[in-house]
C-alpha cells in the first residue's frame, strides 16, 4: 500500500504546480495566439523573459508602459523582449482553495494508509 502515497503524492503536486504555470504573452513580432496580450499585463504580475541578447530575467511588474516593461530595478524595452510570459497573481483565491484541498486529500489518503498500517500490526503482520 505504500505505492499509494507515493501516487497520491505525485498527482497533488502535478495538479498544484498546473495552478502556477506561466502563459506566453504576444508582443509585436511574436506568434499569433497567444493566451495574454501586453495590455492585460498588470502591476504584481510575475513575468518571465528572454533578451534579445539570450539574457533571461524574471521579476514581478511594477508598471507596463507604452513601449516597455518595469520591475524593481529594472525597465526592459519591448523591442528587446524576444520571449514575454507572464504568471497572473491569483486575484479571486482559486488557487489557495484548490491547493487547501488537495492538501487536505493528501493528508487523508495518508491517514487511511497510517490506519491500515496499524490494522496490519494488529493482524501480526508487521
Amino acid at each position: 500500500m505504500r505505492w499509494t502515497k507515493c501516487v497520491a503524492v505525485i498527482v497533488i503536486l502535478s495538479l498544484v504546480s498546473g495552478c502556477t504555470s506561466y502563459k506566453f504573452v504576444s508582443i509585436d513580432g511574436s506568434p499569433q495566439g497567444a493566451p495574454v496580450t501586453v495590455q492585460q499585463i498588470v502591476p504584481g504580475d510575475k513575468v518571465r523573459l528572454t533578451l534579445n541578447s539570450g539574457e533571461k530575467r524574471e521579476f514581478f511588474v511594477s508598471s507596463v508602459e507604452s513601449d516597455s516593461i518595469v520591475g524593481e530595478g529594472e525597465t526592459h524595452a519591448f523591442e528587446d523582449i524576444k520571449f514575454l510570459e507572464v504568471r497572473r497573481v491569483d486575484e479571486d483565491g482559486n488557487n489557495t482553495v484548490i491547493a487547501v484541498v488537495l492538501v487536505i486529500g493528501l493528508l487523508t489518503i495518508l491517514r487511511i494508509e497510517a490506519i491500515d498500517d496499524s490494522f496490519e500490526c494488529i493482524a501480526g503482520n508487521c
